[in-house]
C-alpha cells in the first residue's frame, strides 16, 4: 500500500513538472532568461504534494470530529449538557488540527503557504475563543443566541482561510 502511494505521488509530482515545464512556467515573457519557480524542480513539486497531502490528512479529520459534534449539538437544546460538551469537542478537534497543520513541513514551499498557514491557524484561533464562550452559554438562550453568531462569523473566516490554503496547495 505504501509503494502504492509513493508511486502515485511521484508520477503526480512528474506529471506536475511535466506539465509545467510544456507551458513555460518560470520564463518571463520576452526576458530570454528562466526565472526560478517553487515548481521548477522535482523536490518543490514533491514538497508542495506532501504538504497538500498532510493538511488534506488534517483537515478530514476535522471534518469528521465536526460532524459528529454537529449532530450532537442538533439534538441539543440550551441547557443540556450535551451541547457544552459537543462544542467543547470540537474545540480539542480544532486544537488537534491546529497542531497538524503547524507540523507541515513548508520547506521548498512559496512563502505565501506560510504567511496562508498562519492566517488559517489565527482564524482558528478565534473560533476557538469564540466556542469556548459559546459552551460557557449553553445555560441561557440570549446569550447562547448572541453568542452564537459571532462564532458562526469566526468559522466562516475559517473556511474561507482553509480554501485559501486548500488553494495554494493545489486542492
Amino acid at each position: 500500500m505504501h509503494i502504492d502511494r509513493r508511486l502515485a505521488l511521484l508520477s503526480a509530482a512528474a506529471g506536475g513538472i511535466i506539465l509545467l515545464a510544456g507551458c513555460g512556467a518560470g520564463a518571463p515573457s520576452g526576458s530570454g532568461t528562466t526565472a526560478p519557480t517553487v515548481a521548477a524542480t522535482p523536490n518543490a513539486a514533491l514538497a508542495l504534494s506532501t504538504a497538500a497531502i498532510a493538511f488534506s490528512a488534517a483537515d478530514t479529520t476535522l471534518v469528521a470530529a465536526y460532524n459528529a459534534q454537529i449532530a450532537i449539538q442538533n439534538a441539543s437544546t440550551v441547557g443540556d449538557p450535551k451541547l457544552p460538551a459537543a462544542i467543547n469537542a470540537e474545540i480539542a478537534a480544532e486544537t488537534a488540527f491546529d497542531t497538524a497543520i503547524q507540523a507541515i513541513d513548508t520547506t521548498g514551499l512559496p512563502a505565501s503557504v506560510g504567511a496562508d498557514i498562519t492566517a488559517l491557524l489565527a482564524a482558528d484561533s478565534s473560533v476557538e475563543n469564540a466556542q469556548g464562550t459559546l459552551a460557557v452559554n449553553t445555560t441561557y438562550v440570549s446569550n447562547y443566541n448572541a453568542e452564537f453568531g459571532i462564532a458562526s462569523a469566526a468559522e466562516n473566516a475559517v473556511t474561507a482561510a482553509t480554501t485559501t490554503l486548500s488553494n495554494a496547495l493545489g486542492g
